[in-house]
């Protein structure tokens, strides 16, 4: 994580708070879940093409805000603890993958 980045992650703790920011994550991936869920509605052809555009651009904003909220939980809970939590996830679905 750039130093520019971490700076913004604790400005937004020092104005807004930890328990803020949890929820937002909170909110962050219930947004996500709409917009994918509106993304698998847009193959059964009852969205016009335009409509299919502001489903893609949605989807991609809401990605982006659950992105950042990601790293912002690195933030606040260490990089290093995500890291190894993150390895120790990989190796498991690599396990899974060969079975």
């Amino acid at each position: 994580m750039e130093e520019k980045e971490t700076n913004i992650y604790q400005q937004t703790i020092d104005k807004w708070g930890e328990t803020a920011q949890l929820d937002q994550m909170i909110e962050e991936m219930a947004e996500l879940t709409l917009a994918i869920s509106k993304y698998k509605r847009q193959f059964n052809d009852s969205l016009l093409d335009y409509q299919k555009v502001g489903v893609m651009e949605n989807l991609y904003v809401e990605i982006a805000d659950v992105k950042m909220m990601i790293e912002q939980m690195e933030y606040m809970f260490g990089q290093e603890n995500v890291d190894k939590a993150y390895q120790k996830q990989m190796e498991k679905l690599k396990r899974e993958l060969n079975n």
